[in-house]
């Protein structure tokens, strides 16, 4: 099945299944807080595009997989809204990873 891939601006009016490619920028500090679920490890950052860019936030073990300036692929998030601010998350389907691009051989 071909995922369909849309621009940040796009995400943003979308609720969930959301597939976008960019760059990470911004990221923050990891933190811990307390869920319910018990004490987790959580980070900000954003994503750019050429459309623009858009809060994400990473739990666990996705907190160490990209750094500022990764180019990344992004499937099955969802958008949340917390204090007006639009952003990212992965949940248990999303998946965040770090795509690298090789120099093609002669």
């Amino acid at each position: 099945m071909v995922k369909k891939f849309v621009f940040v601006k796009e995400a943003e009016t979308l609720e969930k299944g959301i597939n976008v490619m960019g760059v990470i920028e911004e990221k923050m500090q990891p933190r811990r807080v307390t869920t319910k679920f018990g004490e987790k490890a959580v980070v900000d950052a954003k994503v750019r595009d050429q459309s623009g860019t858009i809060k994400i936030t990473l739990w666990e073990d996705s907190v160490d997989l990209v750094n500022n300036g990764d180019f990344v692929k992004i499937d099955g998030a969802y958008i949340n809204e917390y204090n007006g601010t639009k952003s990212l998350n992965l949940g248990k389907f999303g998946n965040i990873e770090k795509v690298v691009f090789s120099e093609g051989t002669e």
